[in-house]
């Protein structure tokens, strides 16, 4: 029933490893101006041990795997071009690009069993404007559609942030 702040920056988005122990948030690239994009970043849950585990511009909504062993995120990448999902070791090494598309990929989460990514996707185009769901092998394979939107009768659309898996 304790609350106890454990960062003195704005972080955009954390989770917690699946062990309690970590928190893994994106958070400015540089701590002392907030207004610059966000890095990926690590920290012992007491906010002790802080440590950047990116240094590209543009990095967001980490995700740990369920063994604790890897973290997925959203980035735009060395070219700031289209934001894509990468995985990473929990300690920031083996970076490697999952997704590889013409739209932007967002907001990953794991699969209880680890094998399988789920994000969402804008494909935004005067054809189609539709926001999706999508669920990948975590090694960048056999990519499904699994939830398709379009834009409401208001022209707004819809809100499909942070999916999450539901244990069998």
């Amino acid at each position: 029933n304790k609350v106890t702040q454990v960062s003195s920056i704005a972080i955009d988005s954390f989770e917690v490893s699946p062990d309690g122990t970590r928190i893994v948030y994106s958070a400015p690239r540089d701590e002392k101006d907030e207004t610059s994009q966000g890095s990926i970043w690590i920290m012992n849950v007491d906010g002790s041990n802080t440590r950047k585990l990116t240094n590209i511009e543009g990095d967001s909504s980490p995700a740990w795997s369920p063994n604790g062993e890897y973290i997925a995120f959203s980035s735009l990448g060395k070219n700031h071009d289209i934001r894509q999902i990468y995985i990473m070791d929990k300690n920031g090494g083996n970076l490697s690009q999952i997704t590889k598309s013409p739209f932007s990929k967002n907001n990953p989460c794991w699969s209880p069993d680890g094998i399988k990514l789920c994000y969402e996707a804008y494909t935004h185009n005067s054809a189609t404007d539709q926001s999706e769901l999508f669920v990948i092998n975590w090694n960048g394979t056999q990519e499904s559609r699994i939830l398709n939107m379009r834009k409401s009768l208001s022209n707004q659309w819809p809100t499909l942030s942070n999916p999450h898996w539901a244990a069998d």
